[in-house]
């Protein structure tokens, strides 16, 4: 299961292996198209990224448009989702042991965000696409708006605590310590002894 270091898990360990037990052989992976999801899909893909160091947002450069996407992957089908997924060993062999890994690697090196690309894409463009469970284990809260998830808080309790969700992000202590106490206090009690 990918995290990130803004997740917090909403349940324990043994609770999170019980639900996957019931679903072996599985890979939960959330995906859609992203030409219907994202504004100038191909910018991602098509065009170079140049992300500046100590700069929120990098810029595309116009002039460069290529199809870095035929060119590497062909009629490959272009897949978005979540970079947050729930993959079986025998999806992560494949995937490290693929010949066809570096033409994804060359294809996105430059990309925006190419986390949002790389799973979802190789993994239903794979003969394990009917594994997958178009699912992703993370509360996330986008209603701020933007290409960031909004920071839980103390306020967002009550709906965490009542949350399917293994884990949530984004949380960050200098922001709202008492929420990441308040969740870990939850795991605590409800260890089995």
């Amino acid at each position: 299961i990918n995290l990130s270091g803004q997740c917090f898990p909403l349940r324990t360990q043994p609770q999170i292996r019980a639900a996957l037990d019931d679903q072996p052989g599985r890979n939960f992976v959330e995906t859609f198209d992203p030409l219907t999801t994202w504004v100038d899909p191909y910018a991602r893909v098509r065009r170079i990224r140049i992300e500046v160091p100590f700069r929120s947002t990098g810029y595309n450069l116009p002039r460069l448009r290529v199809d870095r996407w035929q060119r590497h992957l062909g009629d490959a089908r272009y897949v978005g989702g979540s970079p947050y997924a729930g993959l079986t060993r025998e999806f992560c062999e494949h995937l490290i042991r693929s010949p066809l890994l570096p033409r994804y690697r060359r294809c996105l090196r430059f990309a925006y965000r190419p986390d949002e690309v790389l799973l979802p894409t190789f993994i239903m463009n794979s003969p394990m696409k009917d594994s997958v469970v178009n699912r992703n284990f993370h509360r996330v809260d986008w209603r701020a708006g933007g290409s960031h998830p909004r920071t839980c808080t103390i306020d967002d309790a009550a709906e965490l605590l009542a949350s399917e969700a293994f884990f949530a992000r984004k949380f960050d202590i200098d922001v709202d310590a008492p929420i990441v106490d308040l969740l870990e206090s939850r795991l605590v009690e409800s260890r089995p002894r």
